[in-house]
């Protein structure tokens, strides 16, 4: 850590080892025919899919923050203000195949994120820009290679806030959430095989806060 001028900056990093890795949608056979298949003759055929420990993992990375009241600058923009952050990790492992796997293909952890949040303040008005960023990361895996591993697009997020003090202890605000529709997007195995699109809209929050 290092600290500024109203402001910190700071570095660290990590290592983790993961045992038992969990998989789920392992494909444990089908279900057989008669009476005694275990389902009371019924599902014929159909796949079965299981969850089990599937070896070891590490996970590791850098982090970076900045964060700063940039008070310094001549007036009207001594009221400006920054706080960013960046992670940046690789995973690896055998991930219960019989031969290590290949870096990032362990689930839930994303490659790469980042947020930028850009504040202003002047008399009684206030605004901020938050932008969040997500990298592709994959989201289920079942197998090595598997063709229903399922992977989480791009994405980047601006939302949007304006503030206005109209006495001391109420505010008038107003929230303009996803500013650009950013979608959610899924895809299993290639990206051409587009799994799940969500379009939420952008959203507008407005109103008055008041404390007393």
């Amino acid at each position: 850590d290092y600290y500024l001028p109203v402001g910190m900056f700071s570095l660290g990093g990590f290592h983790k080892q993961i045992a038992d890795y969990i998989v789920t949608g392992i494909n444990a056979g089908t279900v057989g025919v008669g009476p005694n298949n275990g389902y009371d003759g019924e599902f014929e055929g159909y796949d079965i899919l299981t969850s089990g420990n599937a070896g070891n993992a590490v996970a590791q990375g850098v982090e970076f923050s900045y964060l700063q009241e940039l008070t310094f600058l001549p007036r009207p923009f001594n009221g400006l203000g920054i706080n960013a952050n960046f992670t940046y990790l690789r995973t690896h492992g055998n991930y219960g195949s019989a031969t290590p796997r290949g870096r990032n293909e362990l689930a839930g952890f994303i490659p790469q994120t980042g947020n930028l949040n850009l504040t202003y303040k002047y008399r009684a008005f206030s605004s901020r820009i938050l932008i969040n960023y997500t990298g592709r990361y994959i989201s289920s895996f079942t197998a090595p290679n598997s063709p229903r591993n399922e992977y989480r697009e791009v994405r980047t997020v601006v939302n949007v806030g304006l503030g206005w003090q109209l006495r001391r202890g109420a505010n008038l605000f107003c929230e303009i959430m996803n500013v650009f529709n950013e979608p959610q997007r899924r895809f299993r195995g290639w990206e051409s095989r587009m799994s799940y699109q969500s379009i939420g809209g952008t959203q507008f929050n407005f109103g008055v806060t008041g404390r007393f």
